[in-house]
């Protein structure tokens, strides 16, 4: 429905606050990247992105409990997992002193095994690994802020005590 918090214009009403704040004259504004099978593997498993990906052929499906996805969601979620991911690499070489990935569809709810509440690869938890993996950092730390407690990402790291994941809810 069009009063769901979870849909396009949430993206541009994001971009429109920057732009009145105007941050967005300060940014580097970069393009989406998709990301590839063996980085959502870091933290997910292939049978986890097998059912993600068997959504474009589908069309409109429910995937989990209570996520619905088209053709184009399984694309949507490697982009925003990819640009996540880009924005992370870019800070960690330092070409960027910080970084925001303004994307959808979210990604905390994510299982490792299990799309949930709309995410489909949970891509934070996704650029941690990532940042652990190919820049050597020892420890991460997490910080979600949102309406709803992160599951997915907690869930990921809750046996890990390099990564620290705090939910602002």
């Amino acid at each position: 429905a069009d009063s769901h918090p979870e849909r396009p214009h949430r993206v541009a009403c994001m971009f429109e606050h920057l732009a009145r704040a105007g941050l967005t004259e300060r940014c580097t504004v970069v393009g989406g990247t998709e990301c590839t099978m063996n980085e959502a593997l870091l933290v997910h498993t292939l049978a986890h992105w097998k059912a993600v990906m068997s959504t474009q052929e589908e069309g409109r499906t429910r995937i989990g409990a209570d996520t619905y996805a088209n053709a184009h969601s399984a694309v949507a979620a490697r982009i925003a997992t990819g640009t996540v991911l880009d924005v992370c690499r870019r800070v960690l070489r330092g070409e960027a002193s910080n970084g925001v990935a303004v994307v959808r569809p979210p990604g905390h709810h994510a299982e490792k095994e299990l799309v949930m509440g709309f995410c489909f690869f949970n891509y934070v938890a996704v650029a941690a690994q990532l940042a652990r993996e190919s820049f050597g950092l020892q420890r991460v730390l997490i910080l979600d802020w949102d309406v709803h407690h992160g599951n997915g990402t907690q869930n990921a790291f809750f046996r890990d005590d390099a990564v620290l994941y705090m939910s602002l809810h």
